[in-house]
């Protein structure tokens, strides 16, 4: 008798979970609330017809850069990662508002006098994530530091 699986939710987690047991050989369930999967990374028309609305993540470049998930043929699967090039803004009291750009060069221009600190920040993180992403975004039981200088320039701030 083969064995079986059920999993609660079809957002990445969920569907990572059930992916590795299927790999396991199990038969998985996986049993979603909503019409469509995809959790709370789910693109939705959610004000005005064409006009596409992140639902729920914030920013979700860890689904789309995950070691695990690029592993695997999702876009033969009809999976595409929408990448706005603004993924985010916060309102400003004064009626203006801060928005992250995708690009390191846009978003020091767009932050003014802080835009050279925000590089020297993020610039090692995106020259070297193909070596950060699978050590942070591995399970936090086998978590280990693989280089401790760029780790530590989110600490010493």
């Amino acid at each position: 008798m083969k064995r079986k699986a059920c999993v609660i939710g079809s957002g990445p987690n969920g569907l990572a979970a059930a992916i590795v047991l299927a790999q396991a050989g199990l038969h998985v369930d996986v049993l979603e609330a909503e019409t469509t999967p995809g959790g709370a990374v789910r693109t939705l028309e959610l004000t005005l017809p064409g006009f596409k609305h992140d639902f729920g993540s914030a920013v979700h470049p860890l689904g789309a850069g995950s070691p695990f998930f690029s592993s695997l043929p999702l876009r033969d699967h009809g999976l595409e990662w929408i990448h706005s090039p603004a993924p985010l803004a916060h309102p400003l009291d004064d009626g203006t508002a801060v928005v992250l750009e995708r690009d390191l060069v846009d978003a020091k221009s767009a932050l003014g006098i802080d835009g050279a600190a925000w590089v020297s920040l993020m610039q090692p993180f995106v020259e070297q994530w193909s070596k950060f992403a699978p050590e942070v975004l591995r399970p936090v039981l086998s978590f280990r530091v693989w280089q401790p200088i760029p780790f530590s320039r989110w600490t010493s701030r």
